[in-house]
């Protein structure tokens, strides 16, 4: 059998065969490559790196179904180096279509559309972020901070509320977002945390790295035992924050509700 195929290889068939497997093979291979390559580009190239507009070009070429790709071009269209003025939307467009559920495009194409003066248009595409991860902060996050821009206060404060309670990283500027919109009202950032001891931990927290002394023990006061015991470890930093601004009485007092006056070194007199 052997013998016979390999005859059928040394005819004039069996050779254009040959060649033709062999050139589709060609074909294939030098059209992964380009992919690749194309992809690469397209996650490697930072959008202000000295060439980027040329290299966005061939990576949405090379790769052209690659989201990524047309959202690099998008983002490179107003180099100095581009030699043509395109409308970055529709390419924006393109990338979304062709990563409808990426939530990086969805929200790439939102803020083009912001940017372009189209505020119904891009809140329908925050809000198709959101619908597409409704437990991921950054969307909520993306979303509240449109609708500040709108001054649609209330319902940016509720997307905000929702990202901050989700991860560490937002409720820093969370609270001081609030604290400069509201002129630093603290019972505007309290009336915020509601219930929510996470957030309230935090606030206390935050006012004591302001020197807000009263404050930070009024939040931190107002959780329960159980809480406080949750969130010890701000506790201590809430503590410790307030001793090195020498608000010495209010850290003793924080210290005391988790069962550890070292926090405060040796002071204990009441006259502080």
């Amino acid at each position: 059998m052997d013998d016979r195929a390999s005859i059928a290889t040394n005819t004039p068939k069996g050779r254009a065969l040959s060649a033709l497997l062999v050139l589709a093979a060609l074909i294939f291979v030098w059209f992964g490559v380009r992919w690749q390559i194309g992809h690469m580009l397209a996650t490697l190239v930072r959008p202000d790196a000295n060439g980027a507009y040329s290299l966005s070009q061939l990576a949405a070429n090379w790769a052209s179904a690659d989201p990524a790709a047309w959202a690099l071009w998008a983002n490179t269209l107003d180099d100095p180096a581009a030699d043509e003025r395109l409308d970055a939307l529709p390419v924006f467009q393109r990338s979304a279509q062709l990563g409808p559920y990426d939530l990086k495009w969805r929200v790439s194409l939102a803020k083009a559309l912001e940017q372009d003066g189209q505020p119904e248009s891009a809140e329908g595409e925050y809000r198709k972020a959101v619908d597409l991860a409704p437990n991921f902060s950054e969307t909520h996050w993306e979303l509240g901070n449109f609708l500040l821009r709108l001054g649609r206060e209330d319902e940016a404060v509720s997307e905000l509320r929702f990202a901050a309670r989700g991860q560490l990283y937002y409720r820093e500027q969370f609270f001081s977002i609030l604290w400069d919109r509201s002129g630093r009202d603290e019972s505007k950032l309290a009336d915020v945390c509601g219930d929510d001891p996470e957030l309230k931990s935090y606030l206390a927290f935050f006012f004591a790295s302001r020197g807000k002394s009263a404050a930070a023990r009024h939040a931190w006061l107002s959780l329960s035992e159980d809480e406080r015991r949750a969130y010890s470890s701000t506790g201590g930093g809430i503590a410790q924050a307030l001793l090195t601004q020498r608000h010495y009485s209010d850290s003793l007092a924080i210290a005391r509700t988790l069962g550890n006056t070292s926090e405060v070194g040796s002071v204990t007199n009441g006259s502080f």
